[in-house]
């Protein structure tokens, strides 16, 4: 994850857990949320969850359990969340374009214009 964190939020979650030697079961107990879904928070694993509003609940039941501060806990579940989206909708731009194919030779560049066989003559405006 990026930014001043080195960890994710579910790596922090478990850390924290293991260091108060709370059991998932003991911790499943006292915020009545299930095993499974204590699991998919420390795997970050948030696709387990049927709505959003179930991982806020329950960080905030996770975090006052173990006695961590739940602005903290869902500030960086919001910054995890946010990297996610931009992951998903990002798009690498090719690195070399592919040749046009509208019967001008040359290949065309990314400002519009283009270049013929191998001397770098350039056409303008050449656009595909």
């Amino acid at each position: 994850m990026a930014g001043r964190h080195a960890e994710t939020l579910g790596q922090y979650l478990k850390r924290e857990r293991e260091s108060r030697s709370v059991s998932l079961q003991e911790l499943s107990k006292n915020t009545r949320i299930s095993v499974t879904f204590l699991e998919a928070l420390e795997k970050d694993d948030f696709e387990a969850f049927p709505r959003q509003e179930f991982i806020l609940g329950f960080l905030q039941g996770y975090a006052r359990q173990l006695g961590l501060k739940g602005e903290e806990v869902l500030r960086r579940y919001r910054i995890q969340a946010e990297w996610a989206g931009r992951k998903e909708k990002f798009q690498q731009m090719p690195l070399f374009p592919g040749p046009c194919l509208r019967g001008r030779k040359g290949k065309q560049l990314p400002n519009g214009s283009r270049l013929s066989g191998f001397g770098g003559k350039k056409e303008f405006p050449g656009r595909c």
